[in-house]
Order: structure tokens, then sequence, then C-alpha cells
């Protein structure tokens, strides 16, 4: 009771003292002469500390006269200077523990005219960078052997320096490039006897009179509005003969049909494969793409990875090879079964309609590249990491200057890991799809001659040329044997992701495993029967999973220095060993070796929609996880819950959401098209209510290929 009566006492108080009392007035002209006399301090600081190095520094007059400006309008208390001095980041609290980032106040920086918004990092030197840089890899003791209080307790952390800075939001006059400041900023470091490494970039500002919108923003925007347009007609015009295809309500339910009208040799626990490897993709990339310098306490992040969340990420990359081995398998499997003629003419038809397929959603995604990360959305819900490699980065220019190369799947296989000069990343996935289809035609042509052994033969032999290309490049490129995501973002990674993870040859053990795999599943009984045999497989199975995740604890946390022959060995067969990991439980469920339940589970109707939609997903995914990290205007809490509930749930739901309502967009019609110019003799109503329309991205076109080439 006395407490309650304490506060509505204070809050009387308080109300009547702002609203009530005349000595309020009092108040605020102290306030003013504190805030006057806190300013004249600051200008005077600033004036001292400053004006030498401004007037030494090699600048344009222009960016000096307008620092010089600057100081004197905070020295005379024009508002505008205080605010811009007000939206300057500050020496966080619990610089200690790893909080090394104050943004400032981007909004209000941006608010005024002549001012531009910019962010300073600055990094203690540290000895030069080992081959492998990361998490879990403190600097050598030899190397870094201080004994004072301060420099034993940072030693466990001081590596972080190699990749994430002290960063800083700055307010700064228009007229000052990112170059003059970062010369400006040098000097005065340099003059304290500090030898950091400091840069100031990433600047941004807000015309008054907007932004114009450029050419390829006009092209970007008819394309996106025109595909719209298209399907806002084919929902109310549905029985026209070519709008008809771009019918939304009709692709919708396509989407969502979860009825099993595939034939007696598919396999309809594939669904479920698909959407949880897709999931465990997704998954991966939002934590990969996390932006450590958007982050509070970071010396908690090696506690927060090393427990099972970490773990499950380690073999991340390798969910891909999943998709690789489900086509290959898919492919296979229905040209096994199908005992029409597959010319020259079928063979090229394939590989066109299967480009065709690709080109369709490459292309919408670079329009919609090109205008959600303009300068335009810039200006609405930009935050201070707009243009940071994992934001918006350079993509509009990118995209403009090398959008033929995505179309025509080219862009990563001649990728530089010098300059990426990349528009967009998930194709690599589509342009190494298309490049195996043509050793799958190699492997194809004897059996379609009945040389069912030689085929075989072929696909083993490619299942083997793989890792020995992959072992090969990565000696002769002496790259990184693996991911590493624990590792900082540095050169090695590049050159892996550019020599190895976006090139056929590291993915062909997976596709030719598939191509095998649908070779054993086609007898009625299994090949593997015996209890003592599926219990050895299983045996193998789990041995399989202790390689994969053994290496990768090992590496990723550093905890055993393997010799190089381990690494290369593991990084040329952990695919091929990967697949197998997959490709057991597959001929288990196939041969219903495992229970009811699991089985029913599998082939749960939930799981063919949303694997439908997992091309779509993976360039809606990237689109999220940019906006996220370009959106964020605060630091946030590197807690457990924060990353989940705040940053990675959001990116996750909404890269679902938005692959719903886009996937029959453009997926949609592009299959139905292509279904109905090779059934062109069918009757068109009974052609366009299959649900099979838009159901398998596999099989599609080869059902499609081989119908038209039975009608003619």
């Amino acid at each position: 009771m006395t407490k309650s009566i304490l506060f509505a006492l204070l809050s009387f108080i308080f109300i009547v003292s702002v609203n009530g009392e005349l000595n309020h007035l009092q108040s605020w002209q102290t306030l003013w002469t504190i805030s006057e006399s806190a300013t004249n301090r600051l200008s005077s600081l600033l004036d001292n500390q400053l004006t030498p190095v401004i007037s030494s520094a090699k600048i344009s007059s222009s960016c000096q006269q307008s620092l010089f400006k600057v100081i004197n309008g905070i020295k005379q208390f024009d508002i505008n200077y205080v605010r811009m001095y007000d939206s300057w980041g500050k020496l966080p609290s619990g610089l200690l523990f790893g909080s090394w980032t104050d943004l400032g106040s981007l909004d209000q920086c941006v608010s005024l005219e002549e001012s531009q918004y910019c962010l300073l990092t600055a990094s203690m030197p540290l000895p030069p960078k080992r081959s492998a840089e990361g998490l879990f890899r403190p600097l050598d003791k030899s190397s870094f052997n201080l004994t004072d209080p301060l420099s034993t307790y940072l030693y466990p952390h001081v590596h972080y320096f190699h990749n994430v800075n002290l960063t800083f939001g700055l307010c700064l006059p228009r007229q000052c490039s990112p170059l003059e400041m970062t010369t400006i900023v040098e000097s005065w470091v340099h003059s304290k006897g500090l030898q950091m490494k400091v840069d100031v970039d990433l600047c941004q500002h807000r015309a008054k009179s907007g932004n114009p919108i450029l050419f390829r923003e006009y092209i970007a925007l008819a394309i996106v509005t025109t595909v719209i347009g298209l399907n806002i007609i084919g929902t109310l015009f549905p029985s026209h003969p070519i709008l008809g295809h771009f019918n939304l309500y009709l692709n919708w339910s396509k989407l969502f049909s979860t009825n099993n009208n595939e034939n007696t040799r598919s396999y309809p626990f594939l669904e479920c494969y698909k959407f949880f490897a897709m999931l465990y993709i997704v998954i991966g990339h939002v934590g990969w793409a996390l932006n450590y310098g958007s982050f509070h306490s970071m010396f908690k992040v090696q506690a927060s990875y090393n427990s099972f969340l970490g773990y499950s990420l380690l073999p991340g990359y390798l969910a891909s090879e999943v998709y690789f081995l489900i086509t290959g398998l898919e492919l296979m499997t229905f040209f096994l079964n199908f005992n029409g003629q597959f010319t020259l003419y079928s063979a090229i038809t394939f590989l066109v309609v299967r480009w065709a397929r690709f080109f369709v959603l490459i292309g919408f995604n670079v329009c919609l590249y090109i205008l959600i990360f303009s300068n335009h959305v810039r200006d609405l819900i930009g935050g201070p990491f707009w243009s940071h490699l994992y934001s918006a980065s350079s993509i509009p220019d990118t995209c403009a200057e090398r959008w033929y190369s995505h179309l025509f799947l080219y862009t990563h296989l001649f990728a530089d890991p010098d300059n990426w000069n990349l528009c967009i990343m998930p194709d690599w996935f589509l342009q190494v799809d298309f490049v195996l289809a043509f050793l799958f035609l190699i492997v194809l042509w004897p059996l379609r001659k009945s040389y069912k052994r030689l085929s075989i033969s072929l696909a083993i032999f490619f299942a083997l040329l793989g890792p020995l290309l992959l072992g090969s490049i990565i000696y002769y490129k002496s790259t990184s044997p693996t991911w590493l995501p624990f590792n900082f973002v540095n050169q090695e990674l590049a050159e892996y992701l550019a020599f190895i993870h976006s090139k056929p040859f590291t993915h062909m053990s997976p596709y030719f495993v598939g191509i095998l795999l649908a070779f054993a599943l086609q007898p009625k009984e299994p090949i593997i029967s015996k209890q003592i045999h599926k219990r050895l497989m299983w045996l193998l199975w789990l041995v399989c999973n202790f390689i994969v995740f053994g290496y990768e604890v090992v590496t990723n946390y550093n905890l055993v220095s393997l010799p190089y022959a381990v690494d290369i060995i593991y990084a040329s067969f952990s695919r091929l060993v990967w697949s197998i990991v997959y490709a057991w439980p597959m001929y288990c469920l196939h041969y219903r070796f495992v229970s009811d339940g699991l089985y029913r589970f599998t082939c749960a109707g939930f799981f063919k929609p949303m694997s439908r939609i997992n091309l779509t997903l993976l360039f809606m995914n990237e689109i999220m996880l940019r906006l996220r990290n370009g959106t964020q205007n605060y630091v946030s809490n590197l807690t457990v819950f924060d990353i989940l509930v705040n940053l990675s749930a959001p990116v996750v739901l909404f890269s679902y959401l938005f692959s719903i309502i886009i996937s029959p967009m453009i997926d949609g019609p592009s299959i139905s098209l292509v279904k109905s110019y090779f059934k062109r003799q069918e009757d068109y109503d009974d052609c366009m209510k299959k649900s099979s329309v838009n159901n398998n991205n596999n099989t599609v076109m080869s059902n499609g290929l081989v119908n038209g080439k039975k009608n003619n």
C-alpha cells in the first residue's frame, strides 16, 4: 500500500511539474544552459583535435570547407549541425564483452539535406592471416605474447578482428567522399599512436527530389507487371487457349493438390526428402548469412555454436546433394519405364525445354532483384547495412550488366573469386543441373539401344570420376577441402565457392548415385533382402554419418590438425559418402523395410505442395536474407531466442509465404505451357485439369517430351 501511495504521489508531482507549475520554464532554461556549455566544450574539442588533421589532409577544398562549417555550426549551436553530430554512434557499453557496434541514428542523419550516413569500421592490427581463420581458431600465443591484464583477457577473442570490427555510424557532409573521410580518420588515429585499420564506407543519403527511375527499372517493372497482368487476365478468362495457362486460381489448386497421380514406379516419399532437405538449406543459409557486425556481446558466439545448434549446421553444404541425387533418380526411373523411341531430336528438345524452364524462373527473379534492391526501396525501408556484402551490395548494377550470363546458365561456370560480379547466387544449382543433364544423356543413350549394362557402367564411371576431378582441383588450386562454416569470410571461402561448390564435377557423385539407385529400385523384389545384409547396410549408413559429422566437427572446432592427405580424401569422396547416407533410407522406404507409420508419414500429402515450390524458394530465401540484413536498424543481442525468433523465423516464414504466392504465377504457367505444347493433340480442358501439369520439375518435362514424340 505504501508503495502504491508513493507511486501515485510521485506521478502527481511529475504531472503538475510538467503541466501546471511555473518553474518548468526554469528547468528547460537550465537544460539549455547545460546543453550550450556542453556543446561549447565539444566544439572546442573537435576544433583542437580535428582542425589540424583536416587542414593537412589531402582532400578536396569542398570537403574541407564543409567539415569546418560543421565544426563552426556546432560551436554556434546551429540545430542542424548539432543534429548531425547527435546522429553519430558512440562507444557502446560492453566493449570488453564483444559489443563493438553503435549505429547512431540513420533516420535523423538522412533527414538533413546536406548530410550523408556512413559506417566507420576500425580494427586493431593482428599478425598476418593464416590459411584458415575462424571463430574457434585463436591466435598463436607466440604471435600474441602480451602479458598485461587487458591483452590476457582479450586473447581468446582478439582473433575476431579478422572478421568483425568496431563499427560506428557517422553523419557527414555530403561533399566528402568515403575515401576522403577514411584519409582524415586514418590521420587522426595515427596521430594518437594507434595503427588501427580504419575504413569509412557504405555511405547513403536521401535525394530531396527522389531517385530517378533508371532504364533497367523500367524494363524490370514492365516484365513483372506483365506477369501479374497475365495472371489476372488468365484467371478472368480461364478458357482461353493461351491465357488460360495463367489461371492463378487453377495453378494454385494444382500446387496444393495432394493426389498421388504418379504411376506405380514412382517414389511418393521423395517429396518428404525434398521438403526437409530444402528446409535444412534455408535454415543453413539463414545462419550462415548473419551479419556479425550487427550483434552485441560477440564473445558469446563460441558458446552459442558449441552446441547442438552449431553441430546441426556443419554438413549444411551437402544438403543440395540430395536434390542432385533425386534428379538423377527421377529422370532415370522415368526412362527405364518408357518403351518408346528416343532420338537425337528428342535429346535436343529435352535440353532446350529444361533450359527454357530455368530461363523463365531466373529471368523473373533478375527483375525482382533489380526492383527490390533499388534505391527507391532503400529510401523507404533501408538500414545502415543496406550496401553491405550480405545485403543489397551492388546487385541492381550487376543484374543490369550480367543478366544474360544468368539466363544462359554460364555465370557460375566461370566465376572469379577475386571479382564475383554476380547478380544472383541460387542459380548455380540450375547451371550445375543443366550441365549434368548432358552427361545424363550420355548414360541414357546406350539404354535406349538396349545396352543396359553399358549405361550402368557409364553411371559408375561418372560417379567415380567426380571425386577424382574434385580432389585434383582442390590439390591444384590449393583451396579449402570443405565449407568450414565457422571460418571467417575470406579469400579461402571465396575460392572454395568459385572453384569447387558451384562447379558440375563437384556434384557428379550424388547425381549418378541417383541414377544407379534407379536401376537398383527397378526389380519388384529387393536385391538386398536378407536380414544380415540389411543390418550391414545400416551399419555402413551409421559409419558414413560418423565420417561426415566427425570430420566436420574436428575441422570446424579446430580439435585436431588433420594431415592434408586426409583432407583431400574426405573432400573428394564426402559427397559420395553423403549420397549413401540418403540413398539407403530411400531403398528401405521403397521396399517397405520400415514401419507402416514411418512410410505413411514420408508419403503425407503435406509434402507434395511444399516440395513443388522449392526452386522458387531458393530465390525467395536469398531475397529475404538480404532484406533482413539491409533493413536492420538496430544492434541485436546474441541470444538463441533473438536469433531464432527475431532474425531467423521471419525470414523462413516469409520465404515460404512468397514462394507459395509466386510459384503459381511463374512455375505454374511455364510448366503448363510446356505440357500443353507436347500434348497439343490432347483435349485442352482435360490437359489443363491434370494436377501433374504442375507436379514435378524433373519428370514433367521428360513426360511431356515423350508424349510429344508419341503424338508426332
